[in-house]
Order: C-alpha cells, then structure tokens, then sequence
C-alpha cells in the first residue's frame, strides 16, 4: 500500500510540477519539488508560455481515494470568459498575465483546482512570488491536498522562509507514517541551498523534537551540527 498523501516529480527542467505520481513518499517528493523549483530560471512575461498539463494517470487516480468538496459555484459566461482568457494568454506567452486571471477567479469561486492551475503555470514560468500566493490559495482552499502542502513548503524554503516552512514540514513528516524516518534522513538535502546554517540547525532539531525515539533524527540533527560547525 501507497503512503496515502505522496507526490513525484522529475529532478530536471522538463518535468511537470503539479501533475505528479502519487506512488512516492512525501518527504522524497518534497526534496524533489525544491530541487526543481531552485532549478527554473525566472523567465519574463514575454518568454515562451507554459506548456498545459500532462494528464493524470488512472493509476496515479486510483492512488488518491479522497474527495474535495468543490464550491456550488455556477459557470457563468462571466467566469467562462476570464478562464479561456487567462488560457489563451498563457499560450501567447503572457503567462504573468494568465496567472494573475487564474489566481482571481479562484479567489472569487474558492475552486481549489483553479488554485492549482495559477500555481502550475506561475511555477512552469519562474515566477515564484505568484506561485507561492497561488499555492497557499490553493492550501487554504484544500487543507488536506498534500500536494498542495508540498508546495507551498517548497517555495517558502527556496525563499529562505524557513519558519514559514517548518508547519508544513512537520506535517509532511506526519504524513511519512512508518516512513518517518526516510524524511528525516533528507531533512538536511531539503535545506542544503540555505545559507544561514545556523537556522537549519535550528529548523532541523525543532523538526525533530517530535521523534526522540528515532535514530534518523538524531542522525539528521548531528548532519545540521556538522555544516553548522558546531557539535550536536
């Protein structure tokens, strides 16, 4: 059986970041996200568009039982009519423009999936300030969509916000399961980009206060210690 909140994504440029297999852990998927994320140049409004999402899979479907309860929103012309606009514009290569759309009617209609489509196409875009306000949209709209939580906790993290991040990566810790200690272990891998070492240290052990019982976290700790230059 699946962890039952996981995502994939590819450690490359030329991966989607949303549309991601749920067969993975959490925490590796999250490790993931980051690296791609730090990895995508920003690009400027007149730069080539976003390419639309790859389809899901029906087996990365089936791995995902939950059900959101979608706002009772009716699809009106005016609501049409600003979605085909925000699409066409991230086609013609204005994907600022189209974020921004996608970012306002989900705000009006409170369709978490609209959420997830600004974030798509900010983040395939490089403009991470819009992806982040669309991801956190997208969380507060979905509290339980782990992809979600991934990336907001991505983007907080490539941001230097670790203490932003930390909720959010306590509860992808949470959702590892049994698995715990597999996300322990790449705690210090998620964070390798920061620089203040001395706040991933302090990131690291609050992290793994919770698991006292587990190697891999003092491990993790001692791997902070070390790039901090201090002794655990």
């Amino acid at each position: 059986m699946p962890p039952k909140a996981s995502l994939k994504t590819i450690e490359s440029l030329n991966y989607n970041p949303i549309m991601m297999n749920s067969r993975y852990l959490p925490f590796l998927s999250l490790v993931l996200i980051t690296a791609g994320c730090a990895a995508l140049p920003a690009k400027q409004a007149e730069q080539a568009p976003a390419q639309p999402p790859q389809a899901e899979t029906p087996a990365a479907a089936a791995a995902k039982p939950r059900s959101v309860e979608l706002p009772k929103q009716e699809l009106t012309e005016d609501i049409l009519y600003q979605y085909l606009m925000s699409e066409i514009a991230g086609q013609r290569g204005a994907p600022g423009v189209a974020t921004e759309g996608l970012l306002n009617i989900a705000t009006a209609t409170r369709d978490p999936r609209l959420a997830e489509r600004a974030t798509e196409v900010a983040l395939q875009s490089g403009f991470q300030g819009q992806a982040l306000e669309a991801a956190e949209l997208w969380l507060k709209l979905d509290p339980e969509d782990m992809k979600a939580r991934q990336m907001v906790a991505a983007l907080l993290v490539n941001s230097g916000r670790l203490q932003e991040a930390k909720p959010h990566l306590a509860r992808l810790l949470t959702e590892e399961g049994e698995n715990v200690g597999f996300g322990l272990l790449h705690l210090n891998q998620l964070l390798a980009r920061h620089r203040d070492k001395e706040e991933v240290l302090k990131l690291v052990q609050e992290l793994a206060a919770a698991y006292p019982d587990r190697a891999e976290a003092h491990f993790a700790i001692a791997q902070a210690a070390a790039a901090a230059g201090e002794d655990e």
